[in-house]
């Protein structure tokens, strides 16, 4: 939790970004959201991983990889949906949000997997 937590600070610009994913940070975050199965108690960590994807998806790079994979859309939604922490529901409503702004086939993946 503390690495991803500490990777959201710094995914605040398209060079950061591409740097985090090259090293494996996208993959680590989406991971974190789709390894555990839904009625599994989610920790920290996975708070900490929608903050992190959150600041990724400022990227369209990040936030278009992330709008092709509907194992993360649906696992954002239904956390949000679900009973989140404080963490996952800022987190996860600010990465549904970010994925909607200036692309219409994000948008309508966020729609088809329930995020609207």
């Amino acid at each position: 939790a503390e690495a991803l937590a500490a990777a959201r600070v710094l995914a605040c610009r398209e060079d950061a970004v591409a740097t985090l994913d090259a090293e494996g940070f996208l993959d680590l975050a989406t991971g974190e959201l789709t390894s555990a199965p839904a009625d599994v108690v989610r920790t920290t960590t996975t708070g900490a991983a929608l903050g992190l994807l959150r600041n990724m998806a400022g990227s369209d790079s990040a936030a278009d990889a992330l709008g092709r994979n509907g194992a993360v859309l649906d696992a954002i939604v239904r956390i949000v949906a679900g009973e989140p922490s404080r963490a996952e529901a800022v987190n996860g409503m600010g990465l549904l949000a970010a994925l909607t702004l200036r692309s219409d086939h994000r948008s309508d993946a966020v729609l088809r997997s329930g995020g609207g």
